[in-house]
């Protein structure tokens, strides 16, 4: 069977922050061909976190950060032409090894960043956080924290809408966070309090909806305005939230309130995946070096 010429492949982005369970910060933005120019003088075992080996490598001058995990070869087999199975023998004295490789380029916003991985076994984006955490300190009670940088949902055409008739969505309480100090009149914070005297967090599934004989402009607008409060705790990624917005001519549309994971797709060159080098993986994400900045720039300021 003949294999494709070009692979395509996702650069997924994730942002790094810093937290201390309460208040998130984003990091000031760093010189990161610099700090990774710098991090190439460490011995190579100081490279090392937790069986990851770190690894800067200069692109047209620009660096992106590799990550390798050695694969452990003890208990595997090997599988011939014919299919048939037999024990993958180690020699003991061999000093080249295999790993799983991903690599990651910073992008020149924040602390903001992409990750391909060469194999689903290769290190992720949880690996990012162990780097940084091992030589990026933080203030005094914060930590690192990585999580996927997400693509704009629908919630500002709520936003600009001239109101809502029907809102629906689903959500966590997480009593751990519940406060007397909080809003009474919010939908999260009612729940919590539900949750606090049940004793356990709970799954919530609502939809609210007006009928059809008050769907007025004026409580339309008083709707919207009450769910707007709550939106960073009812609505985010896989919730599957809607609203059905209105404007002042009475046009009615059913908007989605579900925000995406970030990914900018690159085409690697190759004759198939069998053939594929790491050094190709590399060299494609730098292609998209531009684009990845564009989008996340736009996000930012959007």
């Amino acid at each position: 069977m003949a294999a494709s010429a070009e692979q395509e492949r996702d650069c997924r982005l994730f942002e790094a922050v810093q937290t201390n369970g309460k208040v998130t910060s984003h990091p000031d933005p760093k010189d990161w061909d610099k700090s990774l120019g710098k991090y190439l003088s460490l011995s190579p075992n100081d490279r090392v976190i937790a069986d990851v080996i770190y690894e800067p490598v200069s692109v047209n001058g620009r660096y992106q950060l590799t990550m390798h995990r050695p694969i452990k070869k003890q208990f595997m087999s090997q599988i011939a032409e014919d299919h048939s199975i037999s024990d993958l023998l180690i020699d003991s004295n061999e000093r080249n090894r295999f790993a799983y490789s991903s690599t990651v380029m910073f992008s020149d916003h924040q602390t903001i960043f992409g990750v391909v991985k060469g194999d689903r076994s290769a290190p992720s984006h949880h690996n990012v956080r162990e780097f940084l955490a091992a030589h990026h300190t933080c203030p005094d009670g914060f930590r690192w924290e990585v999580r996927p940088l997400a693509s704009p949902s629908e919630i500002e055409r709520m936003k600009e809408s001239d109101g809502v008739n029907l809102f629906s969505t689903k959500f966590s309480t997480f009593r751990d966070l519940f406060s007397d100090e909080g809003e009474v009149d919010e939908l999260s914070e009612y729940m919590n309090r539900v949750a606090a005297k049940i004793g356990s967090d709970i799954e919530v599934s609502v939809e609210f909806r007006l009928p059809r004989s008050t769907r007025g402009l004026a409580p339309a607008r008083r709707f919207k305005e009450f769910f707007m409060r709550d939106m960073r705790t009812t609505v985010g990624r896989g919730r599957g939230s809607k609203a059905r917005i209105v404007s002042q001519s009475g046009e009615e549309e059913i908007v989605h309130l579900l925000e995406h994971d970030l990914a900018v797709a690159f085409e690697v060159p190759g004759s198939g995946s069998e053939k594929a080098r790491f050094s190709q993986l590399v060299d494609g994400l730098e292609s998209v070096r531009s684009e990845v900045n564009t989008r996340v720039g736009t996000l930012l300021r959007g």
